[in-house]
């Protein structure tokens, strides 16, 4: 992000916020699907364990960076409420960036969504070694600051 701002000094961000477990279970779901088509054994376990703290730390550098240059560059989005009502959530983004809106853009949107199905693909943390209490103790410090969009 630095290197962003260094070369784009009014760039704005958007930071899709999401529940810790799923998110790192789902992350650690996709990675372990490519370890495995590369890596005789990819011990889920350990996997888990080294994605939990990786993104923590990657999380905690990206709030570092986001206290230094300020919460009017950043624009936060529920990924939870993002994936039910996707134009809901982009018409207040617009409205920050000054970007028309119209409603045909919403139609769009819709459309969209009911061509793409989701199609949820049950993880289990426990497979990777992700304990839900240990992800809430190392995550706290992001859950709570942004409760409201998790």
């Amino acid at each position: 992000m630095d290197a962003i701002d260094e070369v784009y000094p009014d760039a704005r961000f958007i930071m899709t916020h999401r529940d810790p477990a799923k998110a790192l279970a789902s992350v650690c779901s996709l990675l372990y699907e490519i370890r495995r088509a590369h890596v005789l054994n990819p011990q889920p376990e350990a996997h888990g364990k080294r994605q939990q703290e990786y993104w923590a730390l990657g999380l905690e550098r990206a709030l570092a960076f986001r206290d230094r240059v300020g919460e009017a560059r950043f624009f936060d989005i529920s990924h939870k409420r993002q994936v039910i009502d996707p134009a809901e959530q982009i018409r207040p983004l617009y409205e920050k960036l000054g970007w028309d809106y119209d409603d045909g853009l919403t139609a769009r949107i819709k459309q969209w969504q009911e061509g793409t199905p989701r199609r949820p693909h049950p993880v289990s943390p426990g497979f990777f070694g992700l304990d839900p209490e240990d992800i809430a103790q190392r995550y706290r410090f992001y859950s709570e600051r942004f409760a409201a969009f998790l």
